[in-house]
């Protein structure tokens, strides 16, 4: 029986100059057992993965709070614990990207910079941020915190002179975001120049293949070739990753721990952020002067941004909401980077190494108390350039 796989292939070399890196081939395709042996012997196949992962795949915070009266007056804390109120770097010359549910481009935090902004649909639904339940705002909350303009006094923007943004819809509701969808964006932002991808969404493959193949076969079974889909979707992200450089990939870690139950119930980084060569972002509270991973924030990432309590931008006529997760963490972290990028940028030496490891250099645990895990928020918190 033959199954969809997403093929990765080395990009074509014509032997032309490029303003950007050669955008990787990226084929779905139904494989038998055989056609699926012949391709990864295959030389320019870099990676093969199953199409549809089955899994529920949601967005990450895990909890929203509407309310009319907005942010309080001056900055959301996180533009201030990432150092980015103080940076003289405001993410000029930088080209973004962010994935997810599409944007409200008629909210006033984009009104300024509206006619920089790029939309993509690879939903079928349309562009726009129009999407129900858990999804609803869900990209235009995470805009505003990467480059939302300044409201009526409130600022919730880290990077806000962004050259271009690249909104990339791949999430909607009723339609399912297998690895795919999100691959076939992640190449397509990084054909578009992107210098920074912000990806706060996570793929919970694991559940969703083990409750598909626990139905038609012994659980040993199941749990084998559930964890042979892992590895090859792992492993394809990680060749993804590679391909796309000199852009680099931030994601979400994932918000499935349950710490309020049990300090020792901590689930792992989620795929695509488990990946090699892609950027892992967790959650950090604050809360009487005092930084702690967000309970529900997964473990072992790379590095930390502000993840609770965040107020941003939210879908016209509501305006404003406040929501918690590594979602929220992940466009300061993208922010920051922004602001690296354009630091780097200037002095001629941007790639994605410098610009990965500029990002967690960066980092301070300074407010984090001692006795904490580190795993629970790997260098610490991101910091913004400030010369």
């Amino acid at each position: 029986m033959k199954k969809e796989h997403v093929i990765l292939r080395r990009a074509p070399h014509t032997g032309a100059p490029r303003a950007h890196p050669p955008t990787p081939t990226l084929e779905v395709k139904g494989l038998d057992r055989k056609e699926k042996r012949e391709l990864q012997n295959d030389p320019s196949v870099l990676a093969l993965a199953p199409a549809a992962s089955g899994a529920p795949t949601v967005p990450s915070p895990a909890s929203t709070q509407a309310a009319s009266e907005g942010p309080p007056q001056g900055m959301q804390w996180g533009v201030k614990a990432v150092g980015a109120d103080t940076s003289p770097f405001t993410g000029k010359g930088v080209t973004v990207a962010i994935l997810d549910s599409g944007i409200d481009i008629d909210h006033p935090a984009f009104h300024d910079i509206k006619d920089r902004i790029v939309q993509q649909d690879f939903t079928g639904k349309g562009n726009g941020d129009t999407g129900t339940g858990r999804i609803a705002g869900h990209g235009t909350h995470c805009a505003g915190v990467l480059f939302g303009q300044d409201v009526d006094g409130r600022r919730i923007g880290v990077a806000r002179d962004i050259e271009k943004v690249l909104i990339g819809k791949i999430i909607a509701d009723d339609v399912e975001l297998a690895p795919a969808r999100m691959a076939k964006a992640i190449a397509w932002a990084a054909a578009q120049g992107a210098h920074v991808i912000s990806l706060s969404l996570d793929i919970r493959l694991l559940d969703g293949m083990m409750t598909d193949l626990a139905a038609n076969m012994p659980p040993a079974i199941a749990l084998s070739k559930a964890l042979i889909g892992y590895r090859d979707t792992l492993r394809f992200f990680e060749q993804l990753a590679r391909q796309i450089e000199p852009c680099v990939l931030i994601a979400a870690a994932g918000n499935d721990s349950l710490r309020e139950a049990d300090e020792d119930w901590e689930a792992a980084v989620n795929l695509p952020a488990a990946a090699r060569n892609v950027l892992a972002v967790s959650a950090l509270s604050f809360r009487d002067n005092v930084l702690a991973s967000w309970h529900s924030s997964n473990t072992d990432a790379n590095v930390s941004g502000p993840g609770a309590d965040i107020w941003s931008a939210t879908p016209m006529p509501e305006r404003w909401r406040r929501r918690n997760g590594t979602s929220t963490a992940t466009p300061h972290v993208a922010g920051v980077a922004a602001l690296w990028a354009e630091k780097l940028r200037k002095e001629d030496r941007l790639d994605a190494e410098t610009l990965r490891n500029a990002v967690i250099d960066s980092c301070t645990t300074r407010g984090i108390p001692e006795e904490y895990d580190a795993h629970d928020y790997g260098a610490g918190m991101v910091q913004a350039p400030q010369s």
